[in-house]
């Protein structure tokens, strides 16, 4: 569930989408953590950062990276989370709140001021608690989000 960075370059020509993968150094964790984001316009003052649910990577977020309406108005991020993609690969942070850190820690490093996190299932509530350790997210988006495991319902499958 990752894809290198040779085949993300593939991906990207192939939508002839201009787009960077950067590896940050953060002092929260001490390994890089990979990024993949749409080519950086700096007459935009708006970013979407997408985090990821469990199991994923960077590329459940592709297509929106490469969506030309997504692309008018702000710049797009898409981090491997850590423990997944290319950020420490299996082993991953169980922690919400040290996940969130890292997140917040790579929004507060961004050129843009206002950000929006986007958060699907596991990645909901770490969009959630990073939006609370960066004073840049100014809007949160949560999908499909697993807020609570111990009260979240499952239904049997009939085979």
């Amino acid at each position: 569930m990752r894809t290198s960075d040779r085949k993300t370059q593939m991906v990207f020509e192939k939508k002839n989408t201009g787009f960077h993968i950067k590896r940050y150094d953060l002092k929260s964790v001490n390994y890089p953590v990979r990024v993949v984001s749409s080519e950086y316009d700096s007459q935009k003052d708006l970013a979407v950062f997408f985090v990821h649910g469990a199991p994923g990577s960077s590329d459940n977020y592709y297509t929106y990276l490469q969506d030309s309406l997504l692309l008018k108005g702000a710049n797009l991020y898409s981090i491997d989370r850590p423990g997944y993609g290319f950020s420490n690969f299996g082993k991953p942070e169980i922690s919400i709140k040290r996940q969130s850190e890292v997140v917040a820690e790579i929004i507060d490093s961004l050129p843009e001021q206002k950000v929006i996190v986007l958060g699907h299932s596991y990645g909901g509530p770490i969009a959630a608690y990073s939006s609370i350790l960066s004073p840049k997210v100014k809007s949160v988006i949560m999908l499909a989000p697993a807020l609570d495991p111990e009260n979240e319902k499952f239904f049997g499958l009939l085979m």
